[in-house]
């Protein structure tokens, strides 16, 4: 998503003036929305924090799991998940 959002405005204005036309950006990022979707349908529920944990922790080391923490203890409503 992040790197969707970094170059998605540039590539659609890029695009635009290829084409005169948005519709190469909209069907792209339908598409792309089309992968992540059959992409997420194929991983078992809860193991979303595992492969998101996992992903930051190599990305951002000890920070990481800082992170990660504070984002547990947010969706337990300010109680450190177990």
């Amino acid at each position: 998503m992040a790197f969707g959002t970094l170059i998605g405005p540039s590539a659609a204005g890029f695009a635009f003036d290829l084409n005169h036309s948005y519709t190469l950006p909209i069907v792209a990022s339908a598409c792309a929305n089309g992968g992540k979707v059959s992409i997420k349908a194929q991983i078992p529920v809860g193991a979303e924090e595992t492969i998101a944990g996992a992903l930051v922790k190599a990305l951002f080391g000890q920070a990481g799991d800082i992170m990660n923490a504070l984002a547990r203890k947010n969706q337990t409503g300010g109680h450190a998940a177990n």
